[in-house]
């Protein structure tokens, strides 16, 4: 009996993926670990960020931006990696995060340090998508437990470690290094990544539907849109209290039409059968268990 060769040096099953893993793994890592920085590890730099320039009252959407971008970035890219692989999503993406760190580093006004927020989400969602992706085409399969059970420790460690690291970069240097010093590093984990990602296989024919893309795609806009719509409500309903003004009625009013747009379209993106956790794939869709008022259903997924 020969041994088996070790991790990162193995010859992939799957048809065309790359020989040499280690440094495709080390790339996919970093990006997991950039995008879940981002999205958690900067709320102890946002004071410094609020003293510097301000910004009191839009604290909370340079919070929330990053997130509901990387919502609608996450659905655009599920279309787009089912049409033409994952390397023009993985690009863009790399090129939308970088944008978006150099934005909220060199930001003079706390406006751009939140457009720049949306902007690295819209990137982050884009190659957060393509990270699986690529997973799924380059690793053989009794690898890829593994690797999803490492970009889990990717997501766990910014939550633990990154709100230290981003505080003292906030205090002992400068604010500004938490967005700018990620940049570089999003740059070389796409250096790794893109070129062992030329030789994966293209997507089968007819494996994304033009018809269904596009409809996912105005689905996702419209729940980003809504949640958009509620987050800048309420923020601004915060800021300046709730009157009988004509500002603060429509305020409220597009509060509830965000709420409302967002409750009809999130259930459209899932599996059918999701809120009411049907038996299958759509009752391990959302974190909350399993109901045994469903075991007695068939096997099929239905709303």
């Amino acid at each position: 009996m020969t041994d088996r060769p070790a991790f990162g040096t193995e010859a992939s099953s799957v048809a065309g993926a790359p020989t040499n893993l280690r440094p495709l793994t080390i790339g996919i890592i970093a990006i997991i670990t950039c995008a879940a920085f981002e999205a958690m590890a900067v709320t102890t730099a946002m004071p410094a960020v609020v003293a510097e320039l301000g910004g009191v009252s839009s604290y909370g959407l340079a919070f929330s931006m990053y997130l509901t971008a990387s919502l609608l970035g996450t659905v655009i890219a599920g279309t787009w990696c089912d049409r033409a692989g994952a390397r023009p999503a993985l690009a863009v993406g790399m090129m939308l995060m970088i944008a978006g760190l150099l934005i909220s580093g060199a930001a003079g006004a706390f406006w751009m340090v939140t457009a720049g927020r949306a902007v690295s989400g819209l990137g982050g969602g884009f190659m957060i998508v393509a990270v699986y992706v690529i997973i799924g085409g380059a690793y053989p399969q009794h690898r890829q437990p593994v690797i999803f059970g490492w970009l889990s420790a990717a997501w766990v460690l910014p939550s633990l470690l990154g709100p230290a690291v981003a505080g003292y970069l906030s205090e002992e240097i400068t604010w500004r290094w938490v967005f700018l010093g990620v940049a570089p590093i999003v740059l070389g984990a796409f250096a790794l990544v893109w070129p062992r990602t030329a030789t994966l296989a293209p997507p089968e024919p007819g494996a994304g539907n033009r018809h269904d893309g596009r409809r996912r795609a105005l689905t996702g806009l419209g729940l980003a849109g809504g949640v958009l719509a509620a987050q800048f409500a309420i923020n601004r309903l915060a800021a300046q209290g709730v009157g009988d003004t004509p500002e603060s009625v429509a305020l409220v009013v597009l509060a509830v039409a965000g709420v409302a747009g967002a409750a009809l379209t999130f259930p459209r993106l899932l599996p059918k059968g999701t809120v009411r956790l049907a038996r299958g794939l759509p009752a391990l869709s959302l974190p909350v268990g399993w109901s045994p008022q469903h075991s007695s259903e068939p096997k099929r997924f239905s709303r």
